[in-house]
């Protein structure tokens, strides 16, 4: 019995969850706050991104979350998913080679973000293709050109529509 779940899994026998599609992903461009650039992806499990609401919501939770600037320019993402069971938002955010992560949610039909407790979920798999895009993006645009990286080109680099 798998206790989070609430549901027996037994090895060999299907489980209790609908086969994976890919859900509609896209780029929502970025906002300045406090210093940090905040690039934006949506995901929706339904036909409709996250829209201005949910986006300024989501920027202004965020914003309680990262740190101050310290002399490295502010690079961030915020993954906004209207998914079956809630709005989520995936707040991440780069120091050097390292990435920092808070998850909020927000109750269906509302934008009242919370931060999710460390021992809550941390991101789905349609979120983590687009983890997973910004970690090979800020590899390529910044990582790899130390001297002169190109935070301006990461920040553009939504790599989105992309069917997986």
């Amino acid at each position: 019995m798998n206790d989070e779940l609430g549901v027996a899994v037994k090895r060999g026998e299907p489980l209790p969850i609908a086969t994976y599609e890919p859900r509609l992903t896209r780029g929502l461009g970025a906002r300045e706050r406090a210093g940090w650039t905040i690039k934006l992806t949506g995901i929706s499990a339904g036909s409709e991104l996250p829209g201005e609401p949910e986006i300024a919501a989501g920027v202004d939770a965020a914003e309680k979350h990262l740190p101050a600037v310290d002399g490295l320019p502010g690079a961030a993402f915020l993954i906004l998913h209207a998914g079956t069971e809630a709005l989520w938002g995936i707040l991440g955010w780069w120091q050097l080679d390292i990435l920092y992560q808070r998850t909020l949610r927000a109750a269906l039909g509302t934008t009242s973000f919370e931060l999710v407790p460390p021992d809550g979920p941390t991101a789905c798999v349609w979120e983590l293709l687009v983890v997973d895009h910004e970690r090979r993006s800020w590899v390529e645009h910044v990582l790899s050109h130390p001297d002169s990286p190109d935070y301006p080109t990461y920040i553009a680099d939504s790599g989105w529509p992309v069917k997986r």
